[in-house]
């Protein structure tokens, strides 16, 4: 038996058989309506907190107390789109209805003092709205307005056409097994679908938290790659599986002064963000359109908070340190 002959048959087939490659892309049909149904969930629970201060020339460490916290925030998104022209490649006016727009945050906390929990609902005034993104060549963006109602401008600041996912796509075409890497904004993208949907607490008002969630979207940075695992067939239909894995962190930092009956005093706080997450993006090559996502791993929520009154000389620092889980899913249905 020629051994050498045999050690050389795969290398032979490879170069006999080349892989495939595919175009993975988007191509924006006229005409084509879907209802695209975005998730999100994630859940902290505290893992460590410290602090100390002082007063004067007195030292205070904070007391070692067994806590229990957790936190969880639910959101579930649903757009009505329909691509109304098209041109160039690229969608040109697309009517979208804000079908619904809800969030659930709610707090368990066990601690000396008893156990509490807490629930409050989030809710955006563009829930049951329609929009038109007009594509505007001179300005090179999408003009968004409402279709019929006379809603609040201030509502369309930052709205986002783009919410299927293209961001992930290669730039050219790949086999099997090939890997690329996408820039954070398609993360930044899938974290806020849709754009700023202005949901607001039932205690909040429309700016409490633009500075923290300006910085946030700035200071988003990390690696998000993507790989073709394989091309498979569901009810007749070429689907693209991409695996995504993302690792990315941001965060915010914040001044504040106040006055107490002792005296003025500062407050800045420091917020630390880690997102470590690992899914896929199946993409339908006939339509070349998304046909699902998923994204999910371990989150970190980490804040440091210090205040000062001089004239009292008191100054307290906090550290608290959360892990936990995200998961963010999108599915669409294509209307007949």
């Amino acid at each position: 038996m020629n051994k050498q002959l045999l050690a050389t048959l795969p290398l032979l087939a490879a170069f006999a058989t080349p892989r495939a490659e595919e175009e993975i892309s988007f191509r924006p049909s006229e005409g084509l309506a879907f209802t695209f149904v975005f998730t999100q969930e994630t859940e902290l629970e505290l893992a460590e907190q410290s602090g100390s201060g002082s007063r004067g020339d007195e030292e205070m460490e904070m007391p070692d107390v067994d806590v229990d916290l957790t936190l969880v925030r639910e959101q579930r998104i649903v757009f009505k789109d329909e691509i109304q022209e098209v041109g160039d490649g690229r969608i040109r006016k697309l009517r979208r209805t804000f079908d619904e727009i809800t969030q659930t945050e709610s707090t368990e906390y066990s601690g000396p003092e008893g156990d509490n929990s807490d629930e409050s609902d989030g809710a955006s005034d563009l829930e049951g709205m329609t929009v038109v993104f007009t594509w505007d060549d001179d300005e090179e963006e999408f003009i968004v307005e409402f279709e019929d109602e006379d809603g609040d401008e201030d509502l369309l600041e930052d709205l986002v056409c783009d919410i299927d996912f293209r961001g992930f796509l290669p730039s050219g075409a790949v086999s099997r097994g090939d890997s690329w890497d996408v820039d954070i904004e398609a993360f930044d993208q899938m974290l806020d679908p849709g754009g700023d949907l202005h949901i607001l607490g039932e205690d909040e008002e429309e700016g409490d938290d633009d500075e923290i969630s300006d910085q946030i979207d700035d200071n988003l940075d990390g690696e998000v790659t993507c790989k073709l695992a394989e091309i498979r067939e569901e009810g007749g239909v070429r689907i693209a599986v991409i695996e995504i894995k993302a690792i990315a962190e941001t965060g915010a930092d914040m001044d504040a002064d106040f006055d107490t009956p002792y005296g003025s005093g500062s407050m800045s706080q420091e917020i630390r963000i880690g997102f470590d997450l690992e899914g896929q993006l199946l993409w339908n090559l006939a339509s070349g359109h998304f046909a699902g996502f998923e994204l999910e791993g371990d989150f970190s929520y980490a804040t440091d908070v210090s205040q000062e009154i001089p004239d009292m000389e008191f100054s307290v620092e906090q550290t608290q340190e959360f892990e936990g889980t995200a998961t963010f899913r999108a599915e669409v249905e294509y209307s007949s």
